[in-house]
């Protein structure tokens, strides 16, 4: 089994209602995103590692992001257990390394 198809069985079985891979170089960095940001649009700003400040700058990303040529989209999560979701995560991980 490809590790794509094994993520998306974990992610499955994790809860995710959707598990797709992403070609890294669809990604499109906008400044417009990260105008809506910065008025807390969303009212997530400073309350998650995903949005900023905690993501960074968008060069830092862009410079993260850049180190991979495949990666996965995940949807609708519900948790069904801590163990699970590390576990899944843990995979993740793994697959993006050797990518």
């Amino acid at each position: 089994m490809l590790i794509l198809e094994k993520l998306e069985k974990t992610g499955k079985e994790c809860g995710f209602t959707h598990v797709g891979s992403l070609d890294v170089n669809t990604i499109r960095l906008l400044p417009q995103v990260r105008e809506m940001c910065s008025r807390n649009s969303c009212h997530m700003y400073g309350k998650n590692w995903c949005c900023p400040p905690g993501c960074g700058t968008l060069e830092e990303c862009g410079s993260r992001i850049r180190k991979y040529s495949h990666g996965i989209l995940v949807r609708r999560m519900r948790m069904r257990g801590r163990k699970r979701l590390a576990a899944f995560f843990s995979a993740v991980c793994l697959a993006l390394s050797l990518s």
